[in-house]
């Protein structure tokens, strides 16, 4: 559990509920603080984000990522080496099909 701090004074909870004030790419400005951006990915880790909430910091006139928060966990692995492939299944379904078991 992350700490609130001036760079993470909201969880992703709490920026879903606020409105959108700009669309970027692949996140939704949340909330604006002086030099201070919070946004919420619309992604998730199949899209390749790694956390849900990026805080950016107005440096030398320029947006700098200042920090990422509440990491996307990684799921467990789904994969059966065991298992047929959906191809293996598809050759399986038709030779049954019109060759019988």
């Amino acid at each position: 559990m992350s700490t609130r701090d001036e760079l993470h004074p909201y969880t992703s909870a709490e920026l879903r509920l606020m409105p959108t004030l700009a669309v970027g790419q692949a996140e939704d400005l949340k909330a604006e603080d002086g030099d201070l951006r919070w946004w919420l990915s619309r992604c998730t880790l199949a899209d390749g984000a790694t956390h849900r909430v990026s805080c950016e910091r107005l440096t030398a006139g320029r947006w700098v990522i200042s920090g990422e928060f509440e990491p996307f966990e990684e799921p467990e692995s789904r994969y059966d080496p065991d298992a047929p492939s959906v191809n293996e299944q598809a050759q399986r379904s038709y030779y049954d099909k019109y060759y019988g078991s």
